[in-house]
């Protein structure tokens, strides 16, 4: 879309952060970190993690459609599926009979010749009856049309296949069930398609008006969107998880293009005594293969999965926690190596390897000589919440009032945990 932004003096920035083998949660609450402040439109594409046909993803799914909302520029959201029919020539051998061709198909090629906006206004109205892969989200995505939900699945082209001339790099560049670039482009091409058109359809009503008009016609479309907010459910319409409308989502990983959500921000500064070390900060994948992170970095990748890390035998870990709502907060941990973690590292709350504690405090000005004292602490249950491998965090088992705190999190063996979030209400 870049050429026709350039036109306008308008300079497009394009984001692509790509988190292998991350679970729905809590990555799916946490847009302000991963798309930054002043996101248009966020792009989802983590179906393999997080299904569109499944009841159980519906939590996460209305989370990151109102982290997108509640962000400056009210963004576009769209869901795109992971997996891609792939195909080789073998499978084209022998001929097969042309796809038929429907009469809203028909309709559609006449209408992208002579008025393309209504294909999307028209055609595409209230039809869902193509898109398996979201059939557990069709009654969600109503509730927030404010949000211009668009969804992509590339099931819809294998019925082509075998029509036209062979690709041979179809499948290039990527594994087998993940889209390839060609079929990236494709979808890319698709969702800019779409994107233009509102562009070309506003600018159209714009420079058709009067100048006189021109105010009213801008005023409109502001009240417009002021109207449609109305109908945005105000509550959740599936509260089976404690994260809350006004989260906040602090993370290590990278790229975090919100810098104020750097959850080393909140660590308190506090100086090695007693032969103890602060925790560490490092990439998951260092321990597993440090080759990966340097092909990796070779290769201009940005996504790395950067935690806090520590054991007895590290000071303790204590956080600032500046509450300003009632609730529970949640910390978490990077998600392994597809699911395994590397040697000397466990979970720090399935294998019950820690204790929490929190310190109630008039203010972070002096955090530099805060020396964690148990005796000035009161001790917190940690929760596993018995999600199964797609969700990595555990809760803090007590609402926490508003206020300011500082929470400790103290090691209980010589085996490393790791948190990479933290999540307040």
């Amino acid at each position: 879309m870049a050429p026709a932004f350039d036109v306008l003096g308008i300079k497009l920035k394009s984001l692509n952060n790509a988190m292998g083998n991350n679970p729905c949660q809590p990555y799916d609450v946490c847009v302000h970190a991963f798309a930054g402040k002043e996101a248009d439109i966020v792009h989802w594409e983590q179906s393999f993690n997080c299904f569109g046909s499944h009841e159980t993803s519906r939590v996460p799914f209305e989370h990151f459609i109102r982290q997108s909302l509640s962000l400056k520029n009210q963004a576009i959201v769209v869901f795109s599926d992971s997996g891609t029919p792939n195909w080789n020539k073998d499978k084209c051998s022998k001929p097969s009979p042309a796809p038929e061709v429907s009469e809203d198909e028909k309709k559609m090629l006449h209408l992208i010749e002579t008025e393309p906006i209504k294909v999307f206004t028209e055609i595409n109205v209230g039809d869902d009856k193509h898109v398996h892969t979201w059939s557990a989200m069709h009654e969600l995505f109503k509730y927030y049309k404010i949000a211009g939900i668009q969804v992509w699945s590339h099931g819809f082209y294998e019925k082509y296949a075998c029509h036209g001339p062979y690709v041979a790099d179809w499948g290039c560049c990527s594994a087998a069930w993940h889209p390839s670039k060609l079929g990236h482009e494709l979808r890319a091409a698709h969702h800019a398609y779409v994107w233009l058109l509102i562009l070309k359809d506003a600018l159209d009503d714009l420079l058709g008006a009067k100048p006189e008009e021109l105010d009213a016609h801008i005023h409109k479309h502001i009240k417009h969107s002021d109207i449609a907010h109305k109908y945005v459910p105000k509550q959740l319409l599936y509260e089976t998880s404690n994260f809350t409308e006004t989260l906040s989502c602090y993370t290590t990983f990278l790229p975090n293009e919100d810098p104020d959500l750097n959850l080393l921000n909140l660590v308190v500064s506090t100086k090695p005594h007693h032969g103890k070390e602060p925790f560490k900060t490092q990439i998951l994948e260092h321990f597993s293969d440090p080759n990966i992170i340097i092909r990796a970095q070779g290769q201009g990748y940005r996504d790395y999965k950067r935690m806090l890390y520590g054991n007895n035998q590290s000071l303790p870990l204590s956080l600032k926690l500046d509450l300003r709502h009632l609730g529970y907060v949640s910390i978490c941990e990077p998600p392994g190596v597809w699911g395994s973690y590397p040697n000397g590292f466990k979970s720090f709350y399935k294998d019950n390897l820690a204790r929490a504690f929190i310190t109630k405090v008039d203010s972070y000005s002096s955090d530099k000589d805060f020396i964690f004292d148990e005796s000035k602490a009161v001790e917190v249950p940690i929760r596993d919440l018995n999600k199964g491998t797609q969700i990595i965090c555990a809760e803090i088992a007590t609402q926490i009032p508003i206020g300011k705190y500082v929470l400790t999190m103290v090691p209980t063996t010589e085996t490393n945990i790791m948190i990479s979030y933290l999540i307040l209400p």
